[in-house]
């Protein structure tokens, strides 16, 4: 074909229009508007394809707004957000955790939600004030989780054990467990998850009743974190758990029955039952075997990028997120955890693919969440975070103890505090 014909392609095109009317036109030349959605749950087994599937129910019912997936892991979520949002780019739609949310509003990477969706037909939950900044609502949320112990029946049953409700009980079955050649726990021991790796330490220091800081101090040495550093240290030096692992590969290794217990976030057991079938009903939650009874909490909220071109279409997809059909689907990738809104289960979509889930309510029933943000330091949280991690670097790669390197870690702390 010649260059020269196009314009009488171009002719005939523009009659036909013509003929059948200005409406028509309009509508073969209107496009669907493209957002980005951004979450690291695309990465993971299971979570990622009920994930894929919500957002294509939206697109089917929604032709006009075309959605690309972007999937980061979560160990680079947290920084590839920042870096796209402060070079005023980045995903229309994206998640946060709350360690990290505060400072992403303060830095103005989230529009409020007010003027762009009908926020009071959403039946929301109490939780989502926690996204409410200065009177505005920046975010709403996407899931509010809990750590607690998740373990491998068969594998406590094969040495005679019952779950340890103490540290010393979980010392006893650590070591019966690794006489039968099984790694008794297992948590991130790599410097690349240091967000990963905040969460572990925090059910340690938490279990010893410690806090990372209290009315905006840091208490980094204060005596319950050095004992809970000190624990979680004894069990890596002992050698109950698989050096160098991150998230995916110990969470690997325990549906390949070669790991007896973690602690982790309760949408776990479901990617576990999705990695592999047969361990759907070897899978057990209990309440982490420490005296406090505190455990760790993490909240992710989901919002709508201030650089964002097509606020209203990101508002479009928001609110079929916290619809009830939306809502549902959310509630049953994540696994049972809370979601945004008040949910009606009568129907309950997990239904008995998930046995774990009375184990799950009565071990979150049995102990008391407290957020892994520090108390008053919310917009300093991801620099203390960094600091605790290379503490635990310290205390498990070159043999400091947890009282030098928490003592050095508080010192840090306290300037980053002071800033």
């Amino acid at each position: 074909m010649s260059f020269r014909k196009f314009p009488y392609a171009a002719a005939i095109g523009l009659g036909i229009a013509g003929l059948l009317g200005p409406e028509w036109a309009a509508a073969q030349s209107a496009s669907p508007v493209t957002i980005e959605f951004a979450a690291w749950q695309f990465t993971e087994k299971g979570r990622g394809e009920k994930l894929n599937a919500l957002v294509d129910k939206f697109m089917q019912g929604h032709p006009d707004i075309k959605i690309e997936k972007v999937a980061v892991p979560y160990p680079q979520f947290e920084q590839t957000i920042f870096t796209q949002a402060g070079q005023g780019a980045g995903p229309d739609v994206f998640v946060l955790g709350d360690d990290a949310f505060p400072k992403a509003v303060n830095a103005g990477f989230f529009e409020p939600l007010g003027e762009l969706m009908d926020l009071p037909s959403l039946n929301l939950t109490s939780v989502n004030e926690d996204a409410v900044i200065d009177g505005k609502q920046y975010g709403l949320v996407w899931g509010a989780n809990t750590y607690n112990l998740i373990y491998n029946k068969e594998l406590l049953s094969s040495i005679g054990a019952k779950v340890p409700a103490s540290y010393e009980e979980f010392l006893d079955v650590a070591k019966r467990l690794q006489e039968k050649g099984v790694f008794a726990f297992a948590f991130r021991t790599t410097s690349a998850e240091t967000a990963g790796m905040w969460y572990d330490v925090s059910n340690w220091v938490y279990g010893a009743g410690g806090r990372w800081a209290k009315d905006g101090q840091p208490e980094f040495d204060g005596p319950q974190v050095v004992e809970g550093v000190d624990r979680l240290a004894n069990i890596y030096k002992s050698g109950y758990v698989p050096k160098g692992a991150d998230a995916a590969t110990y969470r690997r290794m325990f549906w390949e029955g070669k790991v007896a217990m973690f602690i982790d976030n309760l949408s776990l057991p479901g990617i576990i039952a999705a990695g592999n079938p047969d361990m759907r009903d070897k899978i057990g939650v209990a309440r982490n075997p420490f005296q406090s009874g505190d455990h760790a909490s993490l909240t992710t909220f989901i919002g709508i990028n201030a650089n964002s071109k097509n606020k209203k279409a990101a508002a479009e997809f928001m609110s079929y997120l916290f619809s009830q059909e939306g809502q549902l689907a959310l509630y049953e990738l994540l696994g049972g955890v809370s979601v945004g809104t008040k949910l009606d289960l009568s129907n309950n979509p997990l239904g008995g693919n998930a046995p774990w889930l009375g184990e799950m309510e009565a071990a979150i029933e049995a102990q008391r969440a407290v957020s892994t943000v520090p108390e008053g330091l919310a917009q300093k949280a991801s620099e203390l975070r960094t600091v605790m991690s290379e503490a635990l670097e310290q205390v498990l790669f070159n043999g400091t103890s947890a009282q030098d390197a928490m003592k050095k870690a508080q010192e840090q702390a306290k300037a980053i505090a002071a800033e």
